[in-house]
C-alpha cells in the first residue's frame, strides 16, 4: 500500500454532510491531489490519478540496477532514500502478492 492520502471535510457524512476543505499528507500537509472536473450530471469531481503500477515498478527496477552498478555511496543521501524507496515497494510487492485470509482480506 502506497502513502496515505487524507480527504478532509469540516464534519461528518450525514444528511447535511461537511463540505470539502481539502487533500493533505498524512501529517497533515496540504497537496494538489488532483484536478476538478464538472460533470455531465451537474456534479463535481476531484479527479485524482494513480500511477500505473507496472510503472513504478520500472522505476524502482532502474534504481536498483543503478545502485547495484558498483557506484553506490552508502553515505549519499539520495541514495539512502533510493534504497528505501526500493525496500518499499519490495515489502508492498509482497503484501500485495500474498493469498487472502478465509475472511476475504
Amino acid at each position: 500500500m502506497g502513502e496515505e492520502l487524507h480527504i478532509v471535510f469540516d464534519g461528518p457524512p450525514s444528511h447535511e454532510s461537511g463540505r470539502f476543505v481539502e487533500v493533505e499528507t498524512a501529517d497533515g500537509k496540504s497537496i494538489n491531489a488532483g484536478e476538478w472536473r464538472k460533470r455531465p450530471d451537474g456534479l463535481w469531481a476531484l479527479v485524482i490519478e494513480r500511477a500505473p503500477p507496472d510503472a513504478i515498478t520500472e522505476l524502482v527496477d532502474a534504481l536498483e540496477a543503478r545502485m547495484d552498478d558498483g557506484g553506490c555511496d552508502p553515505d549519499s543521501w539520495v541514495q539512502k532514500h533510493c534504497l528505501a524507496l526500493i525496500e518499499r515497494h519490495r515489502a508492498c510487492s509482497a503484501t500485495a502478492d500474498a493469498p487472502e485470509n478465509s475472511d476475504g482480506r
